[in-house]
């Protein structure tokens, strides 16, 4: 099966299937969950390169691609392996110029600021509220992580490892993983 990419909002009548079903959104949720779905498929090289500026990093080449590509977005694949003992799913990757905030790729890598290495930029989220890390760092530069924020560190500390697995050595190889 050929990996596709949707974006990470509903469509009224989803939205409506999910309230049905006893799901409760507020009316910013709902409004931003419906918005969602006019997040462009693809992102600019501009949106990127504004993004890179503004974080000062340079991201990995196939991340940029994919972004190009597919903008992020809910995966027709979705499971993946953390190690030998543990899988999970992912929930969607982040996207440039998502009206939803919960799926903006720079909100969460704002938001993510000083509870991971500053090396980590999170670029997409599991179903558990734990996310994927790409690292921008000369020794790791590319490769993906699962972090694990019931691990975290406590608020007052500084950010660690201790929580942080690796799950790929590139944005390919964990897509290609994906089942």
């Amino acid at each position: 099966m050929e990996l596709t990419f949707k974006n990470p909002g509903y469509s009224i009548d989803e939205l409506n299937k999910l309230i049905q079903r006893g799901v409760k959104y507020d009316k910013r949720t709902k409004k931003e969950l419906l918005l969602a779905q006019e997040t462009p498929r693809t992102a600019s090289p501009s949106s990127i390169n504004e993004i890179e500026q503004k974080q000062k990093i340079i991201l990995p080449d196939d991340y940029k691609l994919f972004l190009i590509k597919n903008n992020g977005g809910i995966p027709s694949l979705k499971n993946f392996i953390i190690n030998k003992k543990e899988k999970s799913t992912i929930r969607f990757f982040f996207s440039t110029d998502c009206l939803y905030h919960q799926a903006s790729l720079e909100a969460n890598i704002e938001g993510f600021k000083g509870r991971a290495p500053t090396e980590m930029l999170p670029i997409a989220e599991d179903v558990g509220g734990n996310y994927i890390l790409i690292s921008s760092s000369d020794s790791e530069y590319g490769n993906l992580f699962f972090w694990d924020h019931e691990l975290e560190a406590d608020k007052e500390k500084q950010p660690y490892r201790k929580n942080i697995k690796k799950i790929a050595q590139s944005l390919d190889e964990f897509l290609q993983s994906l089942s």
